[in-house]
């Protein structure tokens, strides 16, 4: 007897291809959907990880007659002869020079060694060197990163009033750190800085020119690590935190060429002496030359 079941028609070579043809389409358009998905996810959070220090640098200053964490160690004791012995700044705590302890942010904060870290670079060394030659015999305090920190406090914003307002601008043109004759010359800069995502291409590192110590100034410059196209493209952003408690990614002006290894120095990188501080008198004051005292920055308040 023979049976009335059809037997399935089998795919076509053509149908197939066509197919294969859309699968490859999809693939192609949600691919750099999904790539730009997991680059906001890994910027979002690095953000919370900045807002956490930024909270903890807050609420030291709710403790310390409201001015934010020291970047430059200062003096909190001294030896039985009477000299200066112990230091202590956000980081570490000193003696004469030698790192013994962690600074005040573990006494804000239960998971200081993980929000230390920007989940995109996870404190990675770009040449891979996992030990610091500046400090070979000090404790690791922050291990399981090759650098000590992806975040940096910012030297001459320390000490900064939580409740002070202050005229940042910056250069948009680079012209090697020079003052510019007067304010006009520059535009608004976000806020003043008081925690910055360092790049390690230059000196954020443990080569023989790095110093990886959790402090911003001079010519350490901001990551391009967030926003770029790949590997090879600086035109991103680092995040950074605000005396006024936003965090927010900061991408340097085009002008600038931040994290270029070719480059003799850092100086064409956008850094602190392309940021200044409006005085009272209207005149601008270069970032990297207002070197006061814990606090003296509120000099510059308005």
């Amino acid at each position: 007897m023979h049976s009335n079941r059809q037997t399935p028609r089998a795919f076509t070579l053509i149908e197939l291809l066509v197919v294969i043809a859309i699968i490859a389409l999809l693939i192609g358009i949600l691919l750099p959907t999904l790539g730009s998905a997991r680059a906001s996810a890994v910027e979002l959070a690095c953000r919370v990880r900045m807002r956490e220090l930024s909270m903890a640098n807050f609420y030291y200053a709710t403790d310390n007659r409201d001015r934010t964490m020291p970047t430059v160690p200062i003096l909190i004791g001294r030896d039985q002869y009477g000299f200066a012995s112990i230091t202590k700044n956000w980081a570490y705590t000193f003696e004469r020079g030698d790192r013994i302890d962690e600074g005040y942010l573990i006494e804000y904060v239960d998971n200081a060694v993980e929000i230390v870290a920007c989940p995109l670079n996870q404190r990675q060394d770009p040449g891979g060197i996992a030990e610091d030659p500046d400090n070979p015999d000090d404790i690791d305090l922050y291990p399981g990163g090759e650098i000590n920190f992806d975040f940096s406090f910012v030297d001459y914003t320390e000490g900064a009033e939580t409740f002070a307002s202050f005229d940042v601008r910056m250069a948009v043109t680079n012209d090697g750190g020079g003052v510019p004759g007067n304010a006009a010359e520059l535009q608004p800069f976000p806020g003043l800085p008081m925690i910055v995502e360092e790049s390690s291409v230059w000196y954020n590192n443990n080569s023989p020119r790095g110093v990886s110590d959790g402090r911003w100034g001079n010519w350490d410059q901001w990551t391009t690590r967030h926003g770029g196209g790949n590997a090879d493209d600086r035109r991103g952003g680092g995040m950074t935190a605000y005396l006024d408690g936003r965090v927010e990614r900061f991408d340097p002006p085009q002008a600038f060429d931040n994290e270029n290894p070719n480059h003799g120095s850092g100086a064409e990188g956008f850094n602190s002496h392309d940021i200044y501080i409006i005085d009272r008198a209207g005149e601008p004051n270069m970032l990297y030359n207002i070197n006061l005292p814990y606090g003296g920055i509120n000099e510059f308040r308005r």
